[in-house]
């Protein structure tokens, strides 16, 4: 099993114990998260605080040492904002790096409804 060319399988077997990739890399419109090493950094849509169903706003950007903190209660961004700033740059680098959404993926971006959704009459 190859991903990005990559053996998976060493990774999965426990053969190989080092992470295949230096960081894993997200975004979803407004949301977005790195992980690289012990840090996460995130931010999402408040809906999964509230689960009011309704449409919510994104999160300011959060930080947390999973090593230290699994389950994400402890937000260090105010405590760490050189280690914020350094992972923020190397996720606005990646996100430089990736074609433009199609629909709506950037903020204030409006080019349209989601291909094949029916139109507004």
């Amino acid at each position: 099993m190859k991903l990005d060319g990559v053996n998976l399988i060493p990774f999965i077997s426990g053969e190989n114990a080092h992470a295949p990739h230096e960081a894993l890399y997200w975004r979803f419109g407004e949301q977005m998260a790195i992980r690289k090493g012990d840090f996460k950094l995130v931010r999402y849509d408040t809906n999964a605080d509230t689960n009011t169903g309704k449409p919510q706003p994104v999160t300011a950007v959060k930080l947390y040492n999973l090593k230290e903190d699994i389950g994400e209660t402890n937000d260090l961004a105010l405590a760490m904002p050189g280690k914020l700033k350094e992972m923020q740059r190397q996720w606005d680098t990646w996100n430089a790096s990736l074609v433009k959404p199609l629909w709506g993926g950037e903020p204030g971006d409006n080019d349209g409804p989601e291909p094949g959704a029916s139109k507004k009459k």
